[in-house]
């Protein structure tokens, strides 16, 4: 027989291999078991319509619809979890962290009609000077907003230690999405979620309540945040100098409109807890796309002037 680790619970010898009961008892720490049996779906649909340069205009624009689905919510190559019960994979199964319905991208380029071989041309020269290089290009973006899931928070792990969802009272998750809206506060805190859905612990447990009994799945609540826009503007203006220079002056407006974009509620990762205190369904965090780059803030505005020669 071989000594028991177990020395202070146990006899110094038993009738048992040390690792007969553990494979392996004198290892500390846990064990991470990675596995192919995720699974993950994209559909989608793209149209685009491009306009090659001609009377001035060059143009190129695409609109995506799609959805994406998985029975694994992770947002990074470091995320570690497992399924909430090994029983019903399927249960995890929702929309994924890089889930963007609707995505619209356009690109253009004018060149004003104006000046010597253009429609419009004046007989005066310092007048042609003034009215002559202008052109404009543009870069802009619209999505719709990132998905985040509503949990119960740290201490109701009652599933495998994993979260088990929420509880939904009298109210749909269609309902929730649709009161969802930016909400700001005299105080200057921004909020997404309606008061009505705010209670003083978190969420207003009438609607949306904890799931805290021990082994009881409750349910998966997939939310989208608030939607992004921006808008790149380039202005440039050539001055002809002589044939062989010329004066150019350029300014560029990053975010011209100083549009404000969100992420969703919570501190990131891709949830929000419902038991998070006073802080549910406050907006913390300009909006980030999945690859984690972060939107700049507001308005920038760049001016160069060059000679080309």
């Amino acid at each position: 027989s071989l000594a028991s680790p177990c020395a202070a619970t146990a006899p110094a010898t038993t009738t048992f291999p040390v690792n007969f009961w553990v494979a392996n008892p004198h290892s500390s720490g846990g064990a991470f078991r990675f596995t192919n049996n995720t699974h993950t779906n994209y559909n989608g649909m793209t149209v685009e319509v491009r306009k090659r340069y001609s009377k001035g205009l060059q143009l190129s624009g695409n609109y995506t619809f799609s959805k994406s689905l998985t029975n694994y919510y992770g947002n990074n190559s470091v995320s570690f979890a497992s399924f909430t019960s090994l029983r019903n994979p399927g249960y995890d199964k929702g929309p994924s962290p890089w889930d963007i319905r609707h995505a619209f991208k356009l690109n253009l380029i004018y060149s004003f009609p104006f000046g010597p071989g253009r429609k419009w041309n004046s007989s005066h020269a310092w007048l042609n000077r003034v009215i002559e290089g202008w052109e404009i290009s543009a870069i802009n973006r619209w999505q719709s907003g990132s998905v985040f899931q509503l949990t119960s928070g740290g201490n109701n792990l009652t599933v495998n230690q994993n979260d088990p969802g929420v509880i939904l009272k009298g109210i749909t998750i269609k309902q929730i999405q649709s009161s969802l809206s930016i909400r700001k506060l005299a105080t200057g805190q921004v909020y997404w979620f309606p008061a009505a859905l705010i209670g003083s612990g978190g969420s207003n447990t009438s609607f949306i309540a904890p799931c805290n009994t021990p082994g009881q799945l409750c349910q998966k609540v997939f939310l989208y945040g608030p939607s992004f826009f921006r808008a790149d503007i380039n202005v440039v203006k050539k001055i002809k100098i002589y044939e062989r220079y010329e004066l150019e002056y350029r300014a560029v407006f990053l975010n011209a409109f100083n549009n404000i974009d969100f992420l969703f509620p919570g501190t990131g990762g891709g949830s929000t807890s419902i038991t998070s205190g006073s802080s549910f369904g406050q907006v913390t965090a300009a909006f980030r796309d999945p690859n984690a780059t972060n939107d700049f803030g507001g308005r920038i505005i760049e001016m160069a002037l060059r000679v080309r020669f």
